[in-house]
């Protein structure tokens, strides 16, 4: 919240000549009312020379960039991550996750893009991108079932903990994936695998049975209760 006054003060200090005022303006940006004004201007600082302003306005313009302004929002955040620096990139995926998690709709002509971003090479951009796809209807999820699947053998366990979140979301869709997600309840990390015993619960495969019981034993009863008391 703000009054207009104070909004264009703000705005101003993106034009300062200290990248710390600048990046902080960013930032506090994100506090503020969706004004047009408010978003155009942090569009705008997404082209700054500071790595560290641009990521504040990627992040403030998924804060902000919810509601009306989205159709301005979304598109300069898909050319944010073309940007050079990874923390850049992944503030413009979680941007992208924050928008499409309050209006799906407004990320379903961006999904080839998101899936592009699976293969960034910076961990956070992937698991980042793969929570923004996980916002989008089952419908247009399922059209990129294959790409789930891979994400769950991602050398990052929290890419691939969303990776088994989305899948489960997607139900009857995702069928084919029931063998991997049976292998990920292996997975070394706890998250995993519980996301993974989740997604089996929805998808409700007996085949999954019986690696579920094991699971439930071999992980001290953690796991596997969700889902053996869906099947």
């Amino acid at each position: 919240m703000g009054s207009s006054e104070t909004v264009k003060k703000i705005i101003a200090k993106l034009q300062s000549e200290d990248a710390k005022v600048r990046a902080g303006a960013a930032s506090i940006l994100s506090t503020l009312d969706e004004e047009k004004a408010v978003v155009t201007a942090l569009i705008q600082a997404l082209q700054d020379k500071d790595a560290k302003v641009r990521s504040n306005a990627a992040y403030s313009l998924g804060e902000i960039g919810t509601g009306n302004q989205s159709q301005l929002a979304v598109p300069a955040l898909i050319q944010a991550l073309q940007d050079k620096d990874a923390t850049v990139r992944s503030q413009a995926t979680y941007g992208l996750y924050s928008i499409g998690n309050s209006n799906p709709s407004s990320l379903s002509k961006e999904v080839p893009v998101l899936i592009r971003a699976l293969k960034d090479d910076d961990s956070q951009v992937r698991s980042n991108a793969v929570k923004a796809l996980g916002t989008l209807r089952e419908k247009v999820l399922s059209a990129f079932l294959p790409e789930f699947i891979k994400a769950l053998k991602d050398n990052d366990s929290e890419v691939r903990s969303y990776a088994a979140e989305s899948l489960g979301r997607l139900k009857d869709k995702a069928e084919s994936s029931v063998p991997n997600l049976i292998e990920a309840l292996k997975d070394d990390d706890s998250q995993v695998r519980s996301n993974a015993d989740g997604a089996l619960g929805r998808l409700g495969d007996k085949a999954a049975v019986k690696p579920l019981i094991e699971a439930f034993y071999v992980d001290d009863a953690k796991y596997g209760s969700y889902a053996l008391g869906s099947l």
